[in-house]
């Protein structure tokens, strides 16, 4: 087991985000987090990321309880976010903003290393080098945002939303890198409303509802459940 989470509760004020969430992820997995939007998904992932108070409930990730640990501890420990909404440094060039993705690294040639690794993934960022991230398409700002979190060389890579707002064809290419990084060894926890492509992508998956995990089981058992055919699958 690489992530436990146990009983979760968040806040938001008054307004109650997660009630009583448990999750498993076991190492090499891709696991989907599906469910609509303020189902809970992204308030999970960023708690897991230490970006979110939590209320009561336990962290735990290979073997450590990281509950109570800041987020850079987080990333170092090996865990990487890819956030919502393809968030970049708009005024930073790819090339920086790679590199504010490696600050935690201890050695320039590791920072190199991931760079070039990120460049051999999304050879677009590299023609892109010295361009602000501001002047990078949809896409090319969600590749980016990608490639800044493996400059840190995570185990387990949380991933938030990564198709919105992108054409059909950037997200069969995204998820075709997910698919490539999960084969080199990263696993991988995804919150996504495209629950097809989630589904084909992931092994096992957890349906959230108003905060609270309504179902889980394996993608294939996921897919024939007759409740998520006919409120996420059109079917």
């Amino acid at each position: 087991m690489l992530l436990e989470v146990q009983n979760l509760y968040v806040s938001y004020g008054k307004i109650k985000a997660l009630w009583g969430v448990n999750i498993v992820v076991n190492k090499g997995e891709v696991v989907a987090l599906i469910g609509a939007n303020g189902a809970g998904k992204s308030s999970l992932l960023r708690s897991i990321m230490g970006l979110v108070r939590i209320e009561t409930g336990t962290i735990r990730y290979d073997g450590r309880n990281i509950t109570s640990w800041k987020p850079w501890d987080r990333a170092r420990l090996g865990i990487g976010f890819v956030p919502e909404g393809a968030r970049t440094f708009p005024d930073l060039t790819v090339e920086e903003n790679l590199i504010i993705g490696g600050v935690l690294s201890p050695h320039k040639r590791a920072v190199a290393n991931a760079m070039q690794r990120v460049f051999e993934l999304f050879p677009i960022l590299k023609e892109r080098r010295t361009q602000l991230a501001r002047t990078l398409s949809g896409g090319e700002r969600q590749m980016l945002s990608i490639g800044r979190a493996l400059m840190s060389n995570p185990t387990l890579l949380l991933v938030d939303e990564i198709t919105l707002g992108l054409m059909p064809i950037m997200v069969a290419q995204v998820f075709s890198v997910l698919c490539q990084l999960n084969s080199a060894g990263i696993t991988i926890l995804l919150a996504e409303q495209n629950v097809r492509e989630a589904l084909s992508l992931a092994g096992r998956g957890y349906v959230l509802e108003n905060g609270r995990i309504k179902l889980e089981g394996s993608a294939q058992e996921l897919r024939e459940n007759e409740a998520v055919k006919k409120a996420y699958l059109g079917i």
